[in-house]
């Protein structure tokens, strides 16, 4: 019955595509519902026998929930716990571990109590000496390559400058809006023009 379960939750695209096959994931496969199905549903409704996971997932939504619903549908999992796995994931798992920090009471991140006229000057000097690094957005907009790409840099530099943000301030405002919502800890220290200064202190 639990082996059925887990099948109908599980996405039509794998049904029954690797039959006793062997599986290998970098990160533990979730299972909640987002804006796909389960991972870990459907790879039970792919028919795999054996998983190979290079790590857990940090995700409190998951945190072994994955290997759970692979373990109940009598498949074997194996955790490498392996430490390139994780490289992989860094960003994901630098972004849980600041949630977490988050909900222990830990560090606001972001800019917190910080002055924001001081940021800006701050924000101000490291531009004009060049040493604030930037990225363009283009035209291709917000994709979740470019955030995550974005995301990356903020957690190596406090201050990243997103150029070429829109044609107009007023729409430039909306994607800083936008970023914002979309990234952990980060705030926007100014829009200038065509051009989005963003902050994030962890």
């Amino acid at each position: 019955a639990m082996l059925e379960k887990y099948k109908a939750t599980g996405s039509d695209l794998f049904s029954g595509s690797c039959p006793s096959c062997t599986a290998y994931v970098t990160l533990e496969p979730c299972s909640h519902f987002g804006r796909t199905p389960p991972c870990a549903a459907s790879l039970v409704s792919a028919g795999v026998s054996r998983v190979v996971l290079g790590c857990r997932d940090p995700n409190p939504k998951v945190d072994g929930g994955g290997i759970k619903v692979l373990e109940d549908a009598g498949i074997e999992v194996v955790l490498a716990d392996d430490k390139g796995c994780r490289e992989v994931a860094l960003n994901f798992f630098r972004r849980m571990e600041f949630l977490k920090a988050l909900s222990s009471g830990g560090p606001a991140g972001g800019l917190g109590g910080i002055n924001l006229k001081s940021a800006k000057a701050e924000a101000g000097e490291l531009k004009r000496l060049g040493a604030c690094p930037s990225v363009s957005l283009g035209k291709a907009g917000l994709t979740p390559s470019f955030l995550e790409s974005l995301d990356g840099m903020l957690w190596d530099n406090e201050y990243v400058v997103i150029r070429d943000a829109a044609e107009k301030k007023k729409e430039a405002k909306e994607v800083a809006a936008k970023v914002k919502e979309e990234m952990v800890g980060v705030e926007v220290v100014q829009v200038v023009g065509h051009t989005i200064m963003l902050c994030r202190r962890p």
